[in-house]
């Protein structure tokens, strides 16, 4: 059984308060519909701006509909959804 994936990049932007400050966690999830599909994780520093990416894993065939995003700090946490338009992926 082969299981062949290609990878969909995700760029972000996190600001944060200069009165912050140690670091963070970016929860990545990979979705089409109600399937999950992949999921990475970053961990950034907080106190102003940071930009990276997250790649995904993406199996030949899937079509995803959304990215969550889950920023962990301190304890507590704060989700951000954003819809992929289509045509985004192949």
């Amino acid at each position: 059984i082969r299981c062949r994936t290609q990878q969909l990049t995700v760029d972000f932007h996190l600001v944060t308060s200069e009165l912050l400050s140690g670091d963070a966690t970016i929860h990545a999830m990979l979705y089409d519909g109600y399937l999950f599909i992949s999921e990475d994780y970053e961990s950034v520093r907080v106190g102003g701006s940071y930009s990276d990416s997250v790649v995904l894993g993406l199996p030949v065939g899937a079509t995803p509909d959304r990215v969550v995003f889950e920023v962990e700090f301190e304890g507590f946490t704060v989700e951000q959804t954003y819809m992929l338009p289509s045509g985004v992926t192949p």
